[in-house]
């Protein structure tokens, strides 16, 4: 499994302005203020939302290359005073299988 997670956090209307542009399915979101899982409220609202789960490493490439394209050509800005982002990329290892032994 290879994943990529697009995190945003900044005031409600720099969220709603990405989400809609975006497209992207929102998996987890909070409004500021709403308590934390440890402790604590969060000091601004945000979301977590998939943009790509994939198979190999080569694909998860390839849908986010696209993702950050289409985002660039619909002028979407991943940082201002009222938006913060990071996008999270998780690849699996040790998936490929092969017959002969590997040499270190």
């Amino acid at each position: 499994m290879n994943i990529a997670t697009l995190r945003a956090s900044g005031t409600d209307t720099a969220l709603e302005s990405l989400r809609i542009i975006s497209g992207l399915v929102i998996a987890r979101e909070w409004r500021k203020g709403d308590a934390r899982r440890r402790r604590g409220t969060y000091e601004t609202s945000g979301f977590n939302a998939c943009v790509a789960d994939t198979d190999s490493s080569q694909e998860l490439m390839l849908v986010v290359r696209t993702f950050l394209e289409n985002c660039h050509r619909m002028g979407v800005v991943f940082s201002s005073d009222s938006l913060d982002t990071e996008l999270d990329i998780g690849l699996s290892v040790g998936g490929i299988r092969s017959s002969r032994p590997a040499k270190f």
